[in-house]
């Protein structure tokens, strides 16, 4: 990648989602390279890392998932920001899916809510409401069912023309 890591990672990283839906070996063999180039900025670091744990957990590597997206969130605590919403989805995947644990499944979604607040946007914000039911074993159901009557105002009109009113 040269001198020019940074120009390399913006490509890449606008390349994010082709590469991790498609699973491409070229995709994830460059994304490997980034991360091992000293010169690569904080920021770029973090928002590789996120995409490679997205790209493990979707073809079934939890482990490493899990690995790169602790070390994602680490990267941006350092550096005083917020994770970014990929590494806290791929943490909910990880304490939802593979340990099956609540608590922590309710730690890292409010992390995440936390971050959506700060960040001021309205999807985002609906984006990690929406994801909060999924492990329904982390919430008293009263409480989940308040919480989507209150935003399922809001997230209903921003549904896919495909789906059903």
């Amino acid at each position: 990648m040269g001198g020019r890591v940074n120009d390399a990672a913006r490509g890449l990283h606008a390349l994010g989602t082709y590469g991790y839906v498609h699973r491409t070996r070229e995709w994830r063999q460059w994304q490997v390279a980034l991360r091992a180039e000293p010169g690569l900025k904080p920021h770029r670091r973090t928002r590789a890392l996120t995409l490679a744990a997205r790209a493990e957990s979707l073809v079934g590597d939890e482990f490493a998932a899990e690995r790169y997206a602790t070390e994602a969130i680490a990267l941006s605590d350092a550096a005083g920001i917020d994770p970014p919403w990929g590494a806290i989805e791929t943490k909910l995947v990880v304490s939802g899916d593979l340990r099956q644990d609540a608590a922590e499944y309710r730690r890292w979604w409010e992390r995440g809510r936390q971050g959506a607040e700060a960040s001021g946007q309205r999807y985002l914000q609906l984006l990690v409401d929406a994801a909060r039911g999924i492990m329904l074993e982390a919430w008293d159901l009263a409480e989940l069912v308040a919480h989507y009557e209150r935003v399922r105002v809001e997230i209903r009109p921003t549904a896919t023309p495909c789906s059903k009113r």
